[in-house]
C-alpha cells in the first residue's frame, strides 16, 4: 500500500517537477482544466484582453476596418523605406483625404463629422502601422488648422469641399520654441502693430509638417496677449527649413520656422482668440489623438511580438521571452488598460 501524499506546503514538488502520485480522478481533472483553459485562450483576442471592440457601434467598426485595410494596402509596404530615406511618403495625402480623415471630427466644411471614438480609432490605427510618420496630426482637427482661413466661411455654408479638406492644402501649428518647450507662456516670438498690418519676429522649432505647409498658424505674443497669425509659404521674411538627420520620427516632416519682419495683414489674425486658450484649446485636441496613438504603437509591438515567438525558430534562448512569460506580457497591460480607459473617456461610458 502506497503512503498518503504528503501535501504540506515544503513537501510540494517545484515549478516543473511532476507530482509523486495522481489519482485518476485528479488526471480527469487535469484534462477538463487544460480543455477548458485552451478552449477560454482560442476565445481571447490578445490584442483587445478588455473586448473594447465588442462594444464599439458599427459606424465605429467600419470606421477602424477602413483605416486597417488602407494601413495594410498602401501604407506598410512602403513605411520601412520612408524610414530609411527619411522621408514622408506624400503620396499618402491623397488617400487620406479620399476615405475623408482630414479634419474627419470637424463639422461642416465637408467634413465627417465623426464622433470622438471614431477619430480615437483613426488615431491608433495610424499610429500601429506608421509610428513614425506622426500620420495621426494629420488626421486630427489641428491639421485641418486653415479652417480660420479667408476661404472657411464660404465653404462651411455651400458645402463645398475646400483644398485642406481634399489634402491640396497643407497647414502647420507653429506654437513650441526652442528655449520654452512645452511653455508657450515663455514665447519668445512677438508681433507688433504697424499701421493696419502686424510685424512678426521670432522662430519656432520642431514644426511638423513645417516646411511641407502652403499656410502656418504661428502664435505670437501681442501687447493683448498670445494672438494667432496666419502667414502663406513664399511670404518675405518667412522660412522654415527642415530638421535633418534625426534618429526617430525620420519618416515625418519636423521643421523650423523663422521669422523676419514678418508682415501680416489685420485679415490675417485669427479672430476672437487672445491668451493661452487659444493654442492649448487646440492642444487639447491633439493631446486626445496622441492617447490613442500610443496605444497603436503599443499594440503594433505586441503583435510583432507575438507574430516572432510563434515562429519555431525563433524560440531558442537568443530569441528572448515567449510570448506567455510573464515578463514578456507584463509590459502590455498598461496598453490595454489604457486603450479601455480611452473608450471610457471617449463614449461616456
Amino acid at each position: 500500500m502506497s503512503p498518503p501524499l504528503d501535501t504540506r506546503y515544503h513537501a510540494r514538488p517545484r515549478p516543473g517537477e511532476p507530482l509523486t502520485q495522481e489519482s485518476t480522478v485528479a488526471k480527469a481533472a487535469g484534462s477538463t482544466n487544460a480543455a477548458a483553459g485552451n478552449a477560454a485562450r482560442a476565445a481571447i483576442d490578445t490584442l483587445d484582453l478588455y473586448a473594447v471592440r465588442a462594444a464599439l457601434s458599427d459606424e465605429e467598426r467600419l470606421v477602424q476596418e477602413s483605416v486597417a485595410r488602407l494601413i495594410d494596402a498602401e501604407v506598410l509596404p512602403l513605411i520601412q523605406r520612408c524610414f530609411e530615406e527619411h522621408r514622408f511618403p506624400k503620396e499618402l495625402i491623397p488617400k487620406l483625404a479620399s476615405l475623408g480623415l482630414l479634419g474627419s471630427s470637424l463639422t461642416g466644411y465637408g467634413c465627417a463629422g465623426l464622433n470622438a471614438v471614431c477619430y480615437g480609432l483613426i488615431c491608433r490605427s495610424w499610429s500601429a502601422g506608421i509610428p513614425e510618420s506622426a500620420a495621426s496630426s494629420r488626421c486630427s482637427p489641428r491639421s485641418a488648422c486653415t479652417r480660420s482661413g479667408p476661404s472657411a466661411p464660404r465653404s462651411r455654408s455651400s458645402g463645398t469641399c475646400p483644398p485642406w479638406r481634399a489634402g491640396q492644402l497643407i497647414g502647420c501649428f507653429g506654437l513650441t520654441e526652442a528655449h520654452g518647450g512645452s511653455d508657450p507662456a515663455n514665447m519668445k516670438t512677438h508681433a507688433k502693430k504697424r499701421g493696419a498690418d502686424w510685424v512678426l519676429n521670432g522662430s519656432k522649432m520642431w514644426i511638423t509638417n513645417g516646411s511641407l505647409a502652403d499656410l502656418a498658424v504661428v502664435w505670437a505674443m501681442t501687447p493683448e496677449g498670445i494672438r494667432g497669425f496666419l502667414i502663406e509659404k513664399g511670404t518675405p521674411g518667412f522660412s522654415a527649413p527642415e530638421i535633418q538627420h534625426k534618429f526617430s520620427l525620420r519618416a515625418s516632416v519636423t521643421s523650423a520656422l523663422f521669422l523676419d519682419n514678418v508682415v501680416v495683414p489685420e485679415e490675417r489674425v485669427l479672430p476672437g482668440v487672445r491668451g493661452l486658450k487659444g493654442p492649448l484649446s487646440c492642444l487639447t485636441q491633439a493631446r486626445y489623438g496622441i492617447a490613442w496613438g500610443v496605444i497603436g504603437a503599443a499594440q503594433a509591438c505586441l503583435r510583432q511580438l507575438l507574430d516572432y515567438t510563434a515562429h519555431p525558430h525563433s524560440l531558442r534562448p537568443a530569441a528572448g521571452r515567449k510570448p506567455d512569460d510573464p515578463g514578456a506580457a507584463r509590459g502590455h497591460g498598461p496598453a490595454h488598460h489604457h486603450r479601455a480607459a480611452c473608450w471610457r473617456c471617449s463614449s461616456g461610458a
